[in-house]
């Protein structure tokens, strides 16, 4: 195939322009195949689909900027939503943890829409089920410990309570004759110790280790106590105090 470039004439018109043609040769028939456009025309057409093809790219960067702006909107509107929501249930979970931070008490995991937020509840609720057992744990320790402690006190204030009867007691008898229950030697001097001019009068029975070898010990224990009630009955009236120094003094 052959091209050429030459001026012809327009058809219907005497007025010269470019042309292009086109020949070929078909050998088998001997045949020779042309045809021509005028350049001009072409130039025309040329200059139509540039402009409808620009046209077409004006429509499609109007459509492609609607539809961006389209997008943004839906994107930003999909962010406010979502960003609401996890407002809520930011807020919703704080109000929880305060509540479950003051009372133990558990959270709802089904008021929260965002399935995050439900899987932290779940966590939560373990760590407030922990803190729950731990704190019971702790309030029968410290029961168990309060009533330990109770008890030691009880036995403590039991064991004071002996040792001061048991001093008492050792007082008394450190003072006291166990025989005749009147107070001892050991009385007698510590009374004499707080009187300025103490009298003192001493009695004596006779013959009393007579009686022992005769009558035995447990008849002359009688005369001692029997004696120290004649003694006590006639020293009443004279505001006297009466001693057992030792046997029958």
């Amino acid at each position: 195939m052959k091209r050429f470039f030459k001026q012809f004439k327009k058809i219907n018109s005497e007025e010269v322009g470019p042309k292009i043609a086109y020949f070929k040769r078909l050998a088998s028939w001997n045949w020779v195949v042309a045809t021509g456009k005028q350049l001009d025309g072409l130039e025309q057409s040329e200059a139509k689909a540039k402009e409808h093809l620009e046209q077409i790219v004006n429509e499609n960067i109007r459509y492609a900027s609607l539809l961006m702006v389209g997008i943004f909107l839906l994107l930003a509107s999909m962010m406010w939503f979502i960003s609401r929501k996890i407002k809520q249930d930011v807020g919703l979970m704080s109000h929880f943890l305060k509540i479950a931070s003051m009372d133990k008490q558990e959270i709802d995991a089904k008021q929260f829409e965002i399935e995050e937020f439900r899987e932290l509840s779940t966590y939560a609720n373990a760590m407030i089920k922990e803190i729950k057992l731990q704190h019971e744990d702790l309030s029968m320790l410290n029961e168990n410990l309060e009533y330990k402690v109770y008890e030691k006190t009880k036995e403590l204030q039991t064991l004071n309570l002996s040792l001061e009867m048991k001093n008492k007691e050792l007082e008394e008898n450190y003072f006291t004759d166990t025989l005749t229950k009147l107070p001892n030697r050991n009385r007698l001097g510590r009374d004499l110790a707080l009187v300025s001019f103490p009298q003192v009068i001493l009695l004596d029975i006779d013959g009393f280790k007579h009686i022992n070898d005769f009558y035995g010990t447990v008849v002359g224990d009688i005369v001692l106590v029997e004696f120290t009630h004649f003694i006590i009955d006639y020293t009443q009236a004279y505001d006297m105090n009466v001693y057992r120094l030792s046997s029958d003094e």
